[in-house]
């Protein structure tokens, strides 16, 4: 558990999250705002966590609920700093689902669909990510985005990851990324047999016998 700055009571954090292995504070107004989970915990009296003042949430870490808090909340500098990345994507995707944060999961919609293909990760994040993701109903394509990154490791480093695996969870992952492992490599070996036959019609001036012998040479290599 690394150290949080939601981890003492302030002025404005007076509300009290017990999570199962430490507790964190927030501004009961301002999370509220954000998740109807927590404003039923803050605010309808008909729950025992708003007449307490704090809720128990023990399936949850603090780690977790840290890197969710320092999303959505201001720092110590009145700052916002919403950047998803390799060491929050799982956490954020758990806490957005678990509480309804909608905000939370708007930024990694854009995320997932836009940025993820571009961004250096390391491939046991990906595992965890579609770990975490079969809890929640996340629509198909940002599933669909998770399986392509996966592939993009290719199948040797896929089996070593996932090997310890219960079986029936690294199938289901192989079955999915498959159609993605196997293109890429086609996909690069069409485009250099492309450059390579370029490049041999321009650096010679064939007749059309000797294109119809290129052509022939191209399509053994395609």
């Amino acid at each position: 558990m690394t150290y949080s700055q939601f981890a003492e009571r302030t002025p404005l954090r007076q509300f009290e999250i017990r999570a199962s292995d430490g507790s964190l504070f927030v501004n009961a107004h301002y999370i509220s705002e954000l998740s109807p989970y927590f404003y039923r915990c803050c605010f309808d009296v008909r729950f025992k966590e708003c007449r307490e003042g704090f809720v128990l949430i023990p399936d949850v870490v603090v780690d977790d609920l840290s890197a969710m808090l320092e999303f959505i909340c201001p720092d110590e500098n009145f700052e916002l700093k919403r950047d998803v990345n390799d060491d929050n994507v799982c956490q954020l995707l758990n806490c957005a689902y678990r509480f309804d944060v909608a905000l939370i999961k708007q930024e990694l919609d854009d995320f997932l669909e836009k940025e993820i293909l571009k961004k250096d990760m390391k491939i046991e994040t990906i595992i965890n990510l579609l770990l975490v993701a079969e809890n929640y109903p996340i629509r198909d394509k940002m599933r669909e985005q998770i399986h392509r990154k996966l592939g993009s490791f290719g199948a040797t480093k896929i089996n070593e990851a996932t090997k310890d695996l219960p079986n029936a969870t690294r199938t289901k992952f192989r079955r999915n990324v498959e159609r993605y492992v196997v293109l890429i490599p086609k996909l690069l070996h069409d485009f250099a047999a492309l450059i390579y036959l370029q490049k041999f019609m321009i650096e010679r001036m064939i007749s059309n016998d000797e294109r119809k012998e290129d052509v022939q040479t191209f399509n053994q290599l395609t």
